[in-house]
Parts: structure tokens; C-alpha cells; sequence
């Protein structure tokens, strides 16, 4: 039913689907997992759906299309001239470093001098603003704007050396390639049946070469089943602890803090005794603050916010909302609820896809 829909938020659905939900399916049977942890996670799931399937879009005020063009380039050109501006100060010229062998002295370097605003804004820049830039240039045909967006990607990239910034842009090619094809109406079936292929491939690899720490350790493990283990491994060590009532995080001024740390740090030194940051997807991360109560709060908040992807962006071509989506979306694999909504721009897309809307025409959807 999702599939015929044609929303928005299908690719968010899509993303939890291949990326989280079967790996976590997966590890249950495999390794025999926590039931009720499974199960709390696979009503969620539905949960969401259903909440898509019943609820229907909301009538929002679109922009007219001069207004959303405005705004758009002013806020285009204020977030970048901040995040490329504050890079330049901070010594992003000599941390320059396309070497993709050595890019951990230069993102140490750069996070010595990140401060709390780049922390905020260099997410939003990478994956989304020159995304959606690169995604409408390449709609529109604009070639040319396409080659200078991409090299401010990899400009942006040579100063922090984060890989999903050099990566992000793959994708968006991917995506716009993939709907000139007759199977652009397919895409859950063109997802599940590349992440097989690839899988395959991994083993393939791993027959030839009996070296598990080239492709597969990157594409079966890493990208698969990393983020489920995780999931189980913070529910068996936070089963029987208090949780953590998001006090290190927006409820920090109401709920005095009992860990004086985040759970993320706080299971790199208690269960995997060493300094590191393993980061939870967003079905770890509500049960560790709210045990299974968060679960279904967390869940039944993510699809309002579908709801509201769908109704702010119902004029907007699909190509063009999915790929303004899908790296933010990724982020719910591997981080908090509200450090994907803010930290890695779900809701700044929010904003966006609501002005992009303005482009197409006012809204005149009577499905509400």
C-alpha cells in the first residue's frame, strides 16, 4: 500500500525497512535476540504505517513561487558563506586533504575548532543545502551549476574529511539516473534487490579472497548489521539500569542528570571499556531513555513527522523529495531520534521541501 502512494515519505520507510528492520529481524533468528525487545520493535514499525495509512495529509499554506525563490537564495547564501566563512577561519585552508587513507589527523584537526554553530550547520550543509542545490540543478538541467555545486562538496570535504560528505553526492547521482528509467515507479523493489546484489557480492569477494576485512566487513557488516547488533546490545546493558530520560539532552534543564554523560558515551566506557562513540539507531536510543514506553512514543512521533514531509512537499517531484531525504534519513540507522531531527537536518528538510514546495505551485490538495 505504501509503495503505491508515491510520497515523500516512502524513503524514510524504505531506509528503516532494508537498513535497520530486517538486520534486527535478521540477528533475532540468527543469534536468538531478546523477544520482547524484537517484538516491541516490529509493532513500532507497523505503528508508523499505520499512521501513514490512516492519517491523512495536512492542508499547509504554500509559498508563492517569487517568495520561495527569494528565501531560497537568501538562505542558500547566508548558510553558506557561515559554514564556508567559519571553515576559512578556522584553519580549513591548511587542513585541505583529499587523501581518503589519511583523513583522521584532519578530522581531529577540524574538530578541535568545530564549536557548537558548525556542529549544527556543517550537517546541514553537506546533506542537505548543497544537496537539494545539486538535486535541482541536475532536475532542471543545469549542468553547469551541477560541476560547481559538486566541487564545493569535495571542497567542503577536503576540510573536514567526513566521507559521507564525498559519498552523499553519489547517491544523488544515483537517484537522478535511476528516474529516467521505466523502473523509477519501483524503487522498494529496486532498494532490496540492490542491497541482495550487494551482499552477494560481498561473499563472492569473500570466497575469493578469504579477507573479511575488505568489502564484506564494510557492506555486510558495517552497513547491515553493525547498526542491529547495537540495538541489542544497548537493550541487554540498559535492561535493568535507569534510564535516561533524554536528561542529557533537551530535558537537560528539567530532569537533574543521574549519568552526568550521554548513553552513547556512557556504553563506550561501561560496556565496551574504551573511548569511542558507538552510536545507536533510533530504536536503541528511545528504549534507552524511556525503555518500551519511548519505542512507541518515538515511533508514533516519527510518523507525525512523515505526515508532515508528505504535506510539505505534495507539489514537489518524488525524485526531488527522496533525494533531499536520504542521507538525513540515514542518520535514524545510526543516531538518536532528536540528534537526526536536529543535529543531521531532518527537520531543516522539513523547511526546505515546505519552501522548494513554493516552486510548484500553491497547494491545492483537498485529500485532508
Amino acid at each position: 500500500y505504501i509503495a503505491k502512494q508515491q510520497k515523500a515519505s516512502q524513503m524514510i520507510i524504505y531506509i528503516l525497512l532494508i537498513f535497520l528492520f530486517i538486520p534486527i529481524m535478521s540477528l533475532y533468528w540468527l543469534q536468538n535476540m531478546a523477544t520482547k525487545f524484537t517484538i516491541a520493535i516490529f509493532l513500532s514499525y507497523l505503528i508508523i504505517i499505520c499512521i501513514l495509512i490512516i492519517i491523512p495529509r495536512i492542508k499547509i499554506y504554500s509559498m508563492t513561487k517569487k517568495e520561495s525563490k527569494v528565501i531560497l537564495i537568501l538562505l542558500f547564501f547566508g548558510i553558506t558563506a557561515i559554514v564556508y566563512g567559519m571553515l576559512f577561519l578556522t584553519g580549513g585552508l591548511s587542513r585541505i586533504n583529499l587523501n581518503l587513507l589519511d583523513v583522521y589527523e584532519t578530522r581531529e584537526a577540524y574538530s578541535m575548532n568545530e564549536g557548537r554553530i558548525l556542529g549544527y550547520l556543517l550537517p546541514w550543509q553537506a546533506h542537505v543545502v548543497n544537496l537539494l542545490l545539486l538535486t535541482l540543478a541536475l532536475y532542471n538541467r543545469k549542468y553547469l551549476l551541477a560541476i560547481l555545486v559538486l566541487s564545493m562538496q569535495i571542497f567542503l570535504f577536503s576540510m573536514t574529511n567526513f566521507k559521507s560528505h564525498l559519498f552523499a553526492p553519489v547517491v544523488i547521482l544515483m537517484f537522478y539516473f535511476f528516474q529516467k528509467t521505466r523502473w523509477k515507479d519501483y524503487f522498494l523493489l529496486i532498494m532490496s534487490t540492490g542491497a541482495t546484489l550487494l551482499v552477494s557480492f560481498s561473499l563472492v569477494v569473500f570466497t575469493i579472497s578469504n579477507n573479511l576485512l575488505l568489502v564484506p566487513s564494510i557492506f555486510i557488516r558495517r552497513l547491515f548489521f553493525v547498526p542491529a547488533q547495537l540495538h541489542y546490545q544497548y537493550y541487554d546493558f540498559f535492561e535493568l539500569k535507569r534510564k535516561f530520560y533524554l536528561e542529557h539532552s533537551i530535558l537537560e534543564n528539567v530532569i537533574p542528570s543521574y549519568y552526568n554523560t550521554s548513553p552513547v558515551a556512557y556504553m563506550a566506557q561501561e560496556f565496551f571499556k574504551r573511548e569511542f562513540a558507538p552510536n545507536v539507531g533510533y530504536w536503541g536510543d528511545a528504549y534507552v531513555n524511556f525503555g518500551y514506553s519511548g519505542i512507541f512514543i518515538f515511533s508514533i512521533l516519527l510518523g507525525i513527522i512523515l505526515i508532515i514531509i508528505d504535506s510539505v512537499s505534495n507539489k514537489i517531484p518524488l525524485f526531488l523529495t527522496m533525494s533531499i531525504l536520504v542521507i538525513p534519513g540515514m542518520s535514524l540507522i545510526n543516531s538518536a531520534f532528536f540528534t537526526s531531527l536536529l543535529t543531521h537536518g531532518i527537520l531543516f528538510c522539513i523547511l526546505l521541501l515546505w519552501i522548494v514546495n513554493g516552486l510548484y505551485g500553491r497547494n491545492q490538495d483537498k485529500s485532508t
